[in-house]
This record gives C-alpha cells, sequence and structure tokens, in this order.
C-alpha cells in the first residue's frame, strides 16, 4: 500500500480527539496517583525548591529554570506535593503535544498518533515522571526544541529560527546536558544537503544571537561564580562512580546501555500487536530519516562514547529526554498496517 506524503501534514479530527483524551486521562492519572499514594516530593523536588526561593541566576549544582519553576508553582500554590505533580504532568504532556505535532509531518496521522501513544512504555513517561527535577524538565525543552529545528531547517522561517534560540535557550537554563543534542544538530546540518543550506540563510544566525542575548544574565553569573556549575557537570560521572572495575571502559558503558533498554522495553511491548502487520510503504524520505536518527540517537551513543571514554558510572535518569523521537523511529521502521476503521 503507497501513501503520498503529502497528506501526511493533515492530521484528522479523530485522532486529535483520540490525542487530547490521552494527555487529559494521563495528566490526571499520574497526577492523583502520586498526590494520594506518595507523602512528600523527592528529594531533589525539595532540593530545587529550596534553591528556586533564593531566585539566582544559576546555583552550585545546575542553572536556574527548574530551581524557579519549582518554587513559583509552589508559592502560587500554596503547597508543595500536588503542585510539583502537575507541573510534572504537564512538561511530560507538553512532550506528547511536541513529539505529536513532529510525527503527523512525518508519517500518517494514525501512525503519528500510535507513534506518540507508544512513549507511554518509556519509563521516564509514566513511573519516573512525578519526579521534577533538571532531568524531567528536558524532556519538553528537548522535544519543542527538535519540533522547532525541524520547522526552522524545512521552512527557513525566521520565526521558526527564533523560537529554535528560544528553546535551545532554555535549554541550557534547565541543564547542560543538552549539549549532546546540539552536536548532533550541527552534525546533521554539516552532512545533510538541505539542511546545509542553512548555512547561508539568514535564520540560524538570529536564533544564535537569541540564544546568547536570553542566556547573558545566566553567562555573567558563572563568570562571578568561577563557572561553579560547568565544573560540577564534569565532575559529576567521577562522583557516582563508585567502584572502579579494571574493565570500566567497557562494563559501565555496557550496564548503562542494559539499564536504558530496560526503560524502554515498555514501549517495545506497546507496539508489540503491530509487529507481524503487514507493512506499508511509508515515503519518510532521506531528509526526515537522517533527522530521525541523528537527533533521536545522537545524543544516547554520544553518552555510551562518553562512559566507554571515562569509564565512569552513568546514571540511567540521565537519559530522561533521549527517546522523544523512539516512537517515531519504530513505527517508522515497523510501517505497519493501521485499520481506519
Amino acid at each position: 500500500m503507497l501513501v503520498s506524503q503529502s497528506s501526511y501534514n493533515a492530521t484528522s479530527p479523530n485522532t486529535k480527539r483520540y490525542f487530547c483524551w490521552f494527555v487529559i486521562i494521563h495528566v490526571l492519572a499520574w497526577t492523583l496517583g502520586p498526590s494520594l499514594l506518595r507523602g512528600s516530593v523527592t528529594h531533589d523536588t525539595l532540593e530545587g525548591i529550596a534553591w528556586g526561593l533564593q531566585w539566582q541566576w544559576g546555583y552550585n549544582k545546575h542553572p536556574f529554570l527548574t530551581a524557579w519553576v519549582c518554587a513559583l508553582v509552589t508559592k502560587l500554590a500554596g503547597t508543595v506535593d500536588w503542585p510539583v505533580y502537575l507541573l510534572a504532568q504537564i512538561a511530560v504532556a507538553t512532550t506528547f503535544f511536541a513529539v505529536w505535532r513532529l510525527a503527523n509531518k512525518i508519517l500518517p496521522s494514525l501512525h503519528a498518533l500510535l507513534a506518540t501513544l507508544a512513549l507511554e512504555g518509556v519509563l521516564f513517561y509514566n513511573l519516573n515522571s512525578f519526579n521534577l527535577t533538571p532531568d524531567s524538565l528536558q524532556l519538553p525543552l528537548w522535544a519543542l526544541l527538535v519540533l522547532c529545528f525541524y520547522n526552522a531547517l524545512t521552512t527557513q522561517k525566521l520565526r521558526n529560527w527564533l523560537l529554535t534560540g528560544l528553546m535551545a535557550a532554555l535549554s541550557i537554563m534547565t541543564k547542560y546536558q543538552v549539549a549532546l543534542l546540539f552536536l548532533p544538530m550541527l552534525l546533521f546540518c554539516i552532512i545533510n544537503p538541505k539542511a546545509r543550506q542553512s548555512f547561508t540563510k539568514p535564520g540560524l544566525y538570529y536564533a544564535l544571537g537569541l540564544m546568547l542575548l536570553l542566556l547573558s544574565p545566566h553567562l555573567l553569573w558563572l563568570y562571578q561564580n568561577n563557572f561553579i556549575t560547568i565544573t560540577y557537570a564534569f565532575d559529576t560521572p567521577a562522583e557516582y562512580t563508585h567502584q572502579h572495575y579494571p574493565l570500566a571502559h567497557v562494563i559501565y558503558p555496557l550496564r548503562y546501555l542494559a539499564n536504558n533498554l530496560g526503560n524502554i522495553v515498555g514501549l517495545f511491548i506497546l507496539l508489540w500487536p503491530f509487529y507481524r502487520k503487514p507493512r506499508e510503504n511509508l515515503l519518510i524520505g532521506t531528509f526526515n530519516w537522517q533527522f530521525l536518527l541523528w537527533l533521536g540517537l545522537g545524543p544516547l551513543l554520544l553518552s555510551l562514547l562518553l562512559c566507554a571514554m571515562t569509564g565512569s558510572h552513568f546514571p540511567p535518569r540521565w537519559s530522561t529526554p533521549y527517546y522523544a523521537l523512539l516512537g517515531i523511529i519504530v513505527i517508522g521502521w515497523l510501517k505497519p498496517q493501521i485499520s481506519k476503521k
């Protein structure tokens, strides 16, 4: 069955309705569940609230955005638990929205919906989604950054480039780990002929300028505080490495990979019914496939490379923002026929 790529930009009313109900149910379930079952928020979130109430442009471990958000929602609500849980699920819902919008540009409408819903099987979107930390706040910001970057590359409109610069700045304000996404973005622009045209357009440079402008207060704070958060970012892997194996440069990357596979296995279980479906001939295109693979798998591969080079233990939670594109990649590879009834 041949599907015209021109139809991929259209989102049917039914899929919009299903997507909205999915997001509403997810937010309610994962907000009420922790609120009713947990005695208190995690220590990472409490730490963020305490930092945020000082309203600084940075802290000794991370940049300021997560701390500010945690403190703001806590002060507005006058309590600590459910507002943070709700905000964490709004972050996840925003991630779903960004992925769904991108998927509809690459896949047919029903396939795009399935690729988004399958993310519910990833641990960081369910059991680990209630903890609002810099890792979890990266979820929506990375997803929105990827969406805006895709729109900027495919349209070269200044608005999309400025949104890309904004999301890049917000991602850096959350955690410097976004550098592992920036590098695949840069390499994709160098390698792909269509993306390479961006270097000859003004939009890319406006995006960089806006990003630096928005980051300037934090950069000044960094200079005044001896780049303390950057030092922490480089020293952290060693602090997590409590055991030094003779083959640490092999054991730790394999352990990190195994933990990551365990965190995403639910996605493949949810897609199990589609493994044996007859395949459609989805016209995804070379540009889209390269974009998905570079940005969808690049950060994980870079993390594995760094883990192997340093011989340090990388906690699995550092992979929290890595899998937003995984549903699109798997569905694009499976190419199942989906009934429209």
